[in-house]
C-alpha cells in the first residue's frame, strides 16, 4: 500500500473545496477531480450523485454567492482522505 502525504491529499481534494470559495471557484476542476460514481449523502438513504450535484451547488452559490469555506484539518488515512471545514 502506497502512502500519501499531507499535501498530496490537499492537492487531491482542493478543486472540490474550491467550489466553497467564491474566490477560487471553478467548476470544471472541482468536479473533474471526483470519481464518476461519488455521491454527496444528505441522509442514510439519500443522495446526490456528481450530475446532480452540481445543479445544487450552483444554486446555492445563487442565493449565497459570497460563500467562502477555510479548511481547518485533512486527515490522511489508508486510501481515504478526510477534510473538516468551516463555513
Amino acid at each position: 500500500m502506497s502512502k500519501i502525504t499531507h499535501e498530496e491529499a490537499l492537492a487531491l481534494i482542493n478543486p472540490f473545496y474550491d467550489l466553497f470559495r467564491s474566490d477560487k471557484r471553478d467548476w470544471d476542476k472541482g468536479f473533474d477531480c471526483l470519481s464518476d460514481d461519488w455521491k454527496s449523502y444528505d441522509g442514510n438513504d439519500t443522495f446526490r450523485n456528481k450530475a446532480d450535484t452540481r445543479p445544487f451547488l450552483e444554486g446555492l452559490f445563487g442565493i449565497v454567492p459570497d460563500i467562502n469555506v477555510n479548511t481547518l484539518q485533512v486527515a490522511v488515512k489508508g486510501r481515504c482522505s478526510s477534510q473538516h471545514v468551516s463555513m
